[in-house]
């Protein structure tokens, strides 16, 4: 190989290098939050009701499984006929995609 050459190809390799794990920093920002519009037009009750009476976790802190039944109780105020199991169904519906372990 002629020296401009290896050094094209070496170019090359470290730009690939530094390039290829971007997609990966691109998809570790902050995670996303509940679809809160969406699953209080499930339930019927308005998205301020919602977000009222889901809990957030504590500032880095990891989330913990929302309580279906205490959910069900704050939002009753806003529609007297959510139930518990309405909740827990609006949860497991909305639930974030576990990532895939390597």
């Amino acid at each position: 190989m002629t020296v401009p050459t290896v050094k094209r190809v070496l170019f090359c390799g470290i730009a690939a290098a530094l390039t290829a794990p971007m997609p990966v920093f691109a998809q570790s920002g902050a995670p996303q939050g509940p679809p809160i519009a969406k699953m209080a037009s499930a339930l019927d009750v308005s998205s301020s009701a919602l977000e009222r009476c889901m809990p957030r976790p504590a500032k880095g802190a990891r989330p913990s499984r929302p309580d279906a039944a205490a959910i069900a109780s704050c939002l009753k105020s806003e529609n007297a006929s959510v139930t518990e199991r309405m909740v827990d169904r609006v949860l497991k519906e909305n639930e974030p995609e576990r990532p895939a372990r390597s």
